[in-house]
């Protein structure tokens, strides 16, 4: 039971201990009244979308990790404001173009956080950005019907995301000209979930998780890390591509591995059958 706790909270403290571990430059210029803000960037996970436990309707909540982050810099900096640009469904192409979320004034939430930034560059304690997934999960790459298509869809896809991604993060670097950070994230794999549904569930699931690797670090890690970025490592504390560890699951399966475990766990990828409830992608308030 002990270890299932610490399991619990690894996720919300590995991303705090990210953020304790940056050093705050804006902070040293504020005054002891000044307003400092942690602008939260990106898609559904930074707004803290989360499933309706009634409807299974998506809607934006104050328990996403943003919302953690900033209750747990409260303490310190009394005076910070969190400001989420985020849109749900968010990918790295409507980021810089815009025509996802209409209410960006600018046209674009890219546009809207660099005017921001810039504005308030001197008041930005911390930016944090979450962007990339709904690219891979919006794709029609899982829809084929060999893994060699689907390898080779990814293989062409994920350079394109990189490229984005490259233009998003060289204009937050210029923005925050070393003023202020920006700390990036990996993505936890939803799909796991398949895992549970037999065999080929199973295949299916070993196969994204050695997509999700390539993805996180040929892609995500290898982009902020070009720019500086800090990154939190999401899919360690989901410890994605543990198939290893097995953990008591409820029965038939008794045991599972510890990724499966904790995805069902963190998210609301496997829905009690009697709730009526469809998966859904999102972590709830513990993940």
């Amino acid at each position: 039971m002990n270890s299932q706790r610490r399991l619990r909270s690894t996720l919300k403290l590995f991303l705090i201990a990210i953020v304790a571990s940056v050093s705050f430059s804006a902070c040293t210029s504020s005054g002891g009244g000044d307003v400092l803000y942690y602008v939260a960037l990106g898609d559904s996970l930074a707004v803290g979308v989360q499933q309706d436990p009634t409807t299974g309707e998506n809607i934006e909540t104050d328990e996403g990790y943003a919302d953690q982050i900033y209750a747990a810099l409260l303490a310190e900096f009394p005076n910070l404001q969190l400001v989420k640009l985020g849109c749900p469904g968010e990918t790295t192409v409507t980021m810089v173009n815009g025509g996802l979320c209409d209410d960006y004034e600018t046209g674009s939430q890219l546009d809207d956080a660099l005017e921001f930034l810039v504005a308030n560059q001197e008041q930005i304690l911390l930016v944090t950005l979450s962007i990339g997934a709904n690219d891979v999960l919006g794709s029609d790459c899982l829809s084929l019907p060999t893994p060699a298509e689907v390898q080779a869809c990814f293989a062409a896809l994920f350079p394109q995301i990189g490229s984005n991604l490259s233009l998003i993060s060289s204009g937050l670097f210029s923005a925050s000209d070393g003023v202020f950070p920006v700390i990036g994230m990996t993505y936890y794999n939803p799909l796991l979930a398949s895992w549970l549904t037999g065999p080929v569930g199973q295949a299916q699931a070993q196969a994204t998780a050695a997509l999700q690797e390539i993805f996180n670090t040929q892609v995500l890690k290898a982009v902020y890390g070009a720019n500086g970025f800090p990154v939190a490592d999401v899919a360690a504390s989901f410890q994605s591509n543990n198939f290893t560890d097995m953990v008591p699951f409820p029965p038939p399966f008794n045991m599972v591995p510890i990724n499966v475990g904790l995805i069902c766990q963190w998210t609301y990828m496997c829905p009690n059958p009697m709730s009526g409830l469809e998966p859904d992608i999102h972590a709830n308030a513990a993940g």
